[in-house]
Formats: structure tokens, sequence, C-alpha cells
């Protein structure tokens, strides 16, 4: 029997067989939103980026979905191995912080108010003051519940405001009313771990000059399932011009968050952004807790479960982002992206902003003679170093390179590399626990969009291989001439970090390779724990697993461990 091959389906067919296949998965999600939220979703993505977005998202739920099996196995067997480290000794509360626990609340669903007072007092770690702020609230449920929790425990204290002011305004009076020297901040339907702050006071002992922290989270549906982890980077600058990926659980010092004006009611709804983006202009003294500290509730009314049902929150976070470039004195446009609450800047790019392409030798080396050849006159301010096999780049693609590098602490500028048959070959790179380069998203489909929308966006990498890599001329002359010993990418990444800029890999941008995958890139990093070793570029930490999410690693290690850690980051 003969049987016919099917036709190829289109990409509308496919957008509408995936959002099928995985409606149960995001009925499960979104709580009793369910069938009818996920039709809205689909249905606004289409309207503004049409199938081929509509695909992207669909991709990131299907992935996010494989996930869980392996989420929930983490939580299992590795999770408990990593809380059990955050006992709570007479030692650390002897030497640990006192935190402010601030929580607004409007008119809450009792059950979840309960349910997020209840996980403060369930804290292993006792140095606490719990600050329930009701900014006027006249549901009838949530002054009862209110009015039950505070005589519960001394270190409740409910603050009544006399009318409804909004999440910042009620975030302020928190703060005036706070005593720890510490603040911790609570939405008032969600949940903290038990160890939540148990594990923030150890890593402020162990590093007592931090002023900003943020732990991992995940979320919790209406029947109080986990799903949906996220796995953070570490400080990820570039990373945070395009979303608040810190969010929860964040933890900021009293005396900064006073110092810098602490929540604005003008970008409700995007306040805690708006906050990040202005403590950090003041400190990097900031730390990444990689522990799942945070359950964020996804039902309807939430923005983890509904982020689309509140357009003035992302509109907040632009004005936000626009405002944080102006007091960089960055001249740049802000705009949102087509993937919910993230956003593009785009620097301002001149006529002085020119690129010259060179050719890389096939074994990745510059030659220094190359770029001395037009040194003397005429160059250009930025080198766009090519591998052979890339035939060529865009004019487009290259000005999105070139506003990349302009941003504030950029470092070396890279494109996503696929080869002819659809596959990632270079999407940047980060050095082991071991000191082996690994590459991140080698391998994988390039359709995918990544974890958090990672290859649509640009994100921190630790360093930018030398298949398609943009730079200051002056910066690379420099490592050229010096001859550091190691190839130039190398070098060229570690005398960048080492000057406080950040490596980055512009995801909308993909330049594609004449042949299949590259061959591996071999060397050791030396001196690999002077800062390439970047726990905070791969979205997957040591702690968890080798940051690797698919495809093979790039060089061949006996003793190290594969497995994967059921990273995933919802860009809902």
């Amino acid at each position: 029997m003969r049987v016919e091959p099917k036709p190829k389906r289109g990409l509308v067919s496919s957008a509408i067989r995936d959002a099928g296949q995985t409606l149960h998965w995001l009925g499960r999600r979104f709580g009793r939103a369910g069938r009818g939220h996920v039709a809205r979703r689909v249905w606004e993505i289409w309207r503004e980026g049409g199938a081929s977005l509509v695909r992207d998202y669909m991709l990131s739920e299907q992935a996010a979905a494989q996930r869980e099996k392996a989420y929930e196995q983490w939580r299992r067997t590795i999770e408990p191995r990593l809380l059990a480290a955050e006992a709570v000794t007479d030692e650390l509360l002897a030497r640990g912080p006192r935190f402010s626990v601030i929580v607004p609340v409007f008119n809450s669903p009792p059950a979840m108010l309960r349910t997020c007072v209840e996980s403060v007092l369930a804290q292993t770690y006792a140095k606490w003051t719990l600050l329930l702020i009701d900014d006027g609230s006249t549901a009838t449920g949530t002054i009862d519940v209110l009015n039950s929790m505070e005589p519960r425990d001394d270190r409740i204290v409910l603050i009544r405001r006399a009318g409804q002011g909004g999440v910042a305004a009620a975030t302020s009076a928190g703060l005036r009313a706070a005593e720890g020297e510490f603040i911790a901040l609570l939405d008032h339907d969600d949940e903290l771990s038990p160890h939540a702050l148990a594990a923030m006071a150890r890593r402020i002992v162990d590093q007592p000059e931090l002023d900003l922290l943020y732990s991992d989270e995940d979320k919790i549906d209406e029947q109080g399932r986990r799903h949906t982890p996220v796995f953070k980077p570490a400080f990820s600058p570039h990373h945070l011009f395009t979303s608040n990926y810190l969010c929860h659980l964040l933890v900021v010092r009293s005396e900064l968050m006073r110092e810098v004006g602490g929540a604005r009611s003008a970008y409700n709804g995007a306040q805690d952004y708006d906050l990040v983006l202005r403590c950090v202009e003041q400190t990097r003294r900031i730390a990444h807790v990689p522990l799942v500290l945070y359950h964020w509730r996804t039902h309807s009314g939430s923005t983890s479960g509904a982020g689309r049902a509140k357009p003035w929150a992302a509109e907040a976070g632009r004005r936000a982002l626009r405002d944080a470039m102006q007091r960089r004195r960055v001249e740049a446009s802000v705009e949102h992206s087509p993937f919910l609450l993230s956003y593009r800047v785009r620097p301002q790019v001149t006529c002085d902003d020119q690129a010259d392409v060179v050719r890389t030798g096939a074994d990745g080396s510059l030659d220094p003679a190359v770029l001395h050849a037009s040194k003397a006159g005429g160059a250009s301010r930025w080198v766009l170093a090519l591998s052979p096999e890339i035939s060529s780049i865009g004019p487009r693609d290259t000005l999105h390179l070139i506003e990349a590098a302009k941003m504030p602490e950029a470092g070396p500028v890279g494109a996503v590399v696929i080869t002819r048959e659809g596959r990632i070959d270079d999407a940047g790179w980060f050095v082991d626990e071991r000191g082996n380069l690994r590459g991140r998203y080698r391998g994988a489909a390039s359709a995918q969009p990544g974890v958090g929308w990672s290859l649509r966006l640009p994100r921190n990498v630790s360093i930018v291989g030398p298949q398609c890599l943009l730079v200051e001329r002056s910066r690379l002359l420099r490592i050229l001439e010096e001859g550091a010993g190691e190839p130039w990418w190398l070098a060229l990444a570690r005398a960048m970090r080492a000057d406080g800029r950040s490596a980055q890999i512009v995801g909308e941008v993909q330049v594609r390779r004449r042949g299949g995958m590259s061959e591996p890139i071999l060397p050791r990093v030396k001196d690999w724990r002077d800062g390439l070793l970047s726990e905070h570029l791969a979205w997957v930490e040591p702690a968890y697993a080798p940051p690797i999410e698919s495809g093979p690693p790039t060089m061949a290690d006996s003793e190290s461990d594969d497995r994967e850690a059921p990273c995933a980051a919802s860009p809902a």
C-alpha cells in the first residue's frame, strides 16, 4: 500500500495545531482563566505579531509543558537538599538582619490573603515584621482577614490608609513604618517559601555589603500546584533593560530604598521595575540567591496569569525604562517588544556609527594586520568580525548590533548563528565550573524563542564567539597588540569584563552559516575563576545542574554531569 506524504502544514495551520496541543497545559497553568483566556491570548498575540509570534508563543509554552515533569522531579530530589543547607542556627539569628515584609492590600481575595500571611508566619527565620498596608479596602472579606491576622503575632502590624492610593503609595507607607535593615516585597496573593527569609539572611551574613538580593521563583495555581519555575541569572544589566527579570523575591536595603525615593505612584503596575532600575544606578552590590523562594499566584486577575489584562502595566514599564535611559544620558527610543512585559531599547545610531567587516581565519583567528591596514585613515568606529562560513550580514542586522553595542556598559556583541538545517550553532558561550567552554542553546532548533524569550531579545552572555562579533575598533586593536596568549575573542571577553562591561547576544539578529554545525571549541579557559565563570549568563546555575538547555556539551568531560535543569521563564 502506498502512503501519500501529508502536505506540509503552513504557518497558520501549524499555529492552530500547536494551540490545540497546548490548550490543556495552558488551561491548567492559568487556573480558572483556562481555555477562554488562552483563546484571548492567542488572538491578542496574533494581532500584535501575526502567525510567527503565535508560533513563538506556542513553542515557548510547549517547552514549558515539557519541563513540568522535570520540575516535579527536581522538587522531589534536588530542592530538599538545597533547602536543607538553609537551616536556621543560633549564629544566623544572632548575626542576621531584621526584615520588614511589606504587603500592600486592597480588596484582596480573602483565601489568598490568608495564605499569603500564613506563608510569612511559617518562616523558619524569626527576625521579621510583617507590615500589612490596607490601601482603603472596602470588601468585607478582606477587612475580616486583616482584623483576624493582626492579633495572631506581635510581629504583624496593620496600617490602614484613609483611601486607595495604589500599590506604590501603600508600599511607601510601609517603607515609612519599616524598622528592619532590609525590605522584602510580597504581593497580597502570593506566597513565600518557608526558607525564604533564612536564605536571604544567610547570604547577607556571608556578604554584609549587599544592597539588593533576589531569588528564583515559580508560579502556583489556585489549587496550590507549583509550576513554571524561573531559574534566573545573576545580575545581567542588559537583560534588565528588556524586562524586570529580577521580579520576586526582591529584598532591598532599607537605606537604599529610601535614598532612591521608594516606590513611585507614577509607575503603578511597574513600580517594582522602576524601583529596581533606580537602585542599580546607585549600587552593584547585588546578589542572586539561587533558590525558588517565591510562589507567584496565577489567576485571572494577576499579571502572572493574565498579564495582557493590564496593558497599562506594560506601558508603565516602558516609561520607567525610558526614564532610566534619560537618567543615564542615553539617547534612545524605548519600544514595546512583541513579547509580553518586555521592551527593546534602541540607542540613536548616527552616521559616525559605521562598521568595517573583517574576516577571521577558518579557525577563528584574526590577523592584526587586517585592522592595521585601515588604522591610518578613515577607519570606522566599529569592527564586525565574521567567519568565512558567513557570507554576509544585512545593514538592518548590523544596525541592531550597533544599537546593542551603544548600550551602557556594553562589551562585545554577537548574533545567533544558525546552520542551513536550522539548528543553533552559536548563541553565546559561558565557562562551566571546570573551566570548559559551553555553548548556550547549541544544537537547539532556531525556531524556538528560548527561555524567557532569550533567543528573541538581547541577553548577556559570558563570551561572544568569533563567528559574528561586533566591537569598537580601538578595544579590539588593544587586545590584538597585547597578544594575551589565548584566542583573541576570549581575551577580549576577559578584558572587557574586567572593565565592567558585559557581552551580549542580540536574539533578533540571526545569521546563517554555509555548512552544518561547527567543530566544538576545545580550549580550556585558564584562570576561569576571575569572572568568566558566569552563573549569571546562562539562566541555570551550577548549583542546579550544568547550564545546558539542549544539545551536547562542547567539550567531552567524562566527569561532567549533564543533567538538564528544568529551567523555565515564562514570557507571561
